[in-house]
């Protein structure tokens, strides 16, 4: 096997040992944090724009939802700018929520008079059984057409009391 000769040149050796040593002696280099960079800004009489790029992100954020539907008519603020707690931020038409208010005040009133109807029809049908023209299950009927007619009355009710709810969040 022939082997070569290796020649070193004294310049290339005092290179290589200069540069082993520089490594060395410098530490292992730690991952750096990421840098964080802002800026305050202030009124100045400098020039009047400078073009930064940046990431502006809102210090609270918050969903609306309203508690009734209806059309927007008025709208005070747009998307980004700052408000204050209990600032008006729109105005909903409150028109369809008072006409639903109203609409379930006449069911109540119809299912009402529907009720009459049935008290009176069951006290016709009490003396035509005391006479014995009508039957028991006859009876029975007209009094579960009584009692149907007062729980329509009461739902209804109930219904207009939530429609009456809903409008008191309208100013």
């Amino acid at each position: 096997m022939n082997a070569l000769p290796i020649v070193f040149k004294p310049a290339l050796v005092a290179l290589a040992l200069a540069t082993a040593t520089a490594f060395a002696q410098q530490p292992a280099p730690a991952a750096p944090a990421p840098a964080l960079s802002f800026m305050t800004v202030r009124v100045s009489d400098g020039p009047r724009s400078v073009a930064l790029d940046a990431v502006v992100e809102a210090v609270r954020q918050t969903t609306l939802s309203a508690q009734v539907s209806g059309a927007i008519v008025a709208l005070s603020v747009k998307a980004g700018d700052t408000v204050r707690a209990g600032q008006p931020l729109l105005r909903i038409d409150a028109q369809s929520a008072q006409q639903g208010v109203a609409a379930s005040v006449a069911q109540v009133e119809a299912a009402q008079a529907q009720l009459n109807i049935a008290v009176r029809e069951l006290d016709r049908q009490k003396q035509l059984f005391a006479q014995q023209y009508i039957s028991q299950a006859a009876l029975d009927r007209t009094a579960a057409q009584v009692d149907a007619a007062q729980a329509q009355v009461r739902a209804l009710q109930a219904q207009t009391r939530a429609s009456q709810a809903q409008t008191g969040f309208l100013p």
